[in-house]
């Protein structure tokens, strides 16, 4: 789930994934006979972990002036004898496809809690280790904490209102920003220390991933804002907004 897309083929070092997989999608309609604006829906997607995709890891890779530039240069290499096809099949195909990047944070909002459980568990521990790329880059600080932010509503740990939940690796803290605990110190649950025992123990009503925010837990009017408009948003009632 942390991998880059692979790059090229022996033959054609910039020939990537990303382009090789349109290709084939391009040549599979050839072989059905069917204009692509006849498809109800063609699309390549690449889903990975949000702070992946932040990253800019994928870099032009999936964009279609890119693809659409290392499918011509391959093409190039036939010396003619693709062109018919790139004008046919390729460029029509690429014009009606659906391409983007898309976060597992994103899929998997609105779906039962275990599978997040499940999928923190995978970022936990399928992280890679810091390269010595990653390492030059932050000043010499390993990297190999996940970090995420979220508001979450839970009522077992604070009926009030949503709060908010920072996490580093298996550590947490909440923060409320509205409510009776507003501004007071971040608190973890007595006795749940680790993320995967809150996810075990709790089962948050809802919950919103806010990492792309990238927000200080010290801007206290923006979070107090965001909370008010979580719980607006999800009917929380309460002393959310005193």
């Amino acid at each position: 789930m942390w991998s880059k897309l692979s790059s090229g083929i022996r033959n054609a070092p910039g020939y990537d994934q990303a382009a090789r997989t349109v290709a084939c999608i391009a040549e599979t309609v050839r072989r059905a006979d069917t204009e692509p604006q006849q498809i109800e829906r063609l699309a390549f997607f690449v889903v990975a972990p949000l702070e992946r995709i932040k990253d800019a890891v994928f870099g032009n890779s999936v964009n279609k002036p890119g693809i659409r530039q290392r499918v011509q240069d391959r093409v190039d290499g036939y010396k003619g004898d693709k062109n018919k096809w790139f004008d046919q099949w390729f460029l029509p195909t690429l014009d009606a496809i659906d391409l983007r990047e898309l976060s597992w944070e994103e899929l998997l909002e609105g779906l039962e809690p275990s599978y997040r459980t499940f999928y923190d568990r995978c970022l936990l521990h399928n992280k890679p280790k810091a390269t010595p790329e990653r390492r030059r880059r932050s000043g010499g600080r390993l990297q190999g904490s996940y970090r995420q932010t979220l508001m979450v509503y839970c009522p077992e740990i604070y009926p009030d209102s949503f709060v908010h939940l920072s996490i580093r690796g298996e550590s947490y803290k909440f923060r409320a920003y509205s409510g009776p605990k507003r501004f007071n110190q971040p608190w973890q649950e007595p006795g749940v220390s680790t993320v995967s025992e809150l996810r075990d123990r709790f089962r948050f009503v809802h919950e919103d991933d806010v990492t792309i925010e990238r927000k200080s837990v010290n801007e206290r009017e923006y979070w107090q804002r965001r909370t008010i408009e979580f719980n607006r948003k999800h009917g929380v009632q309460g002393r959310s907004d005193r």
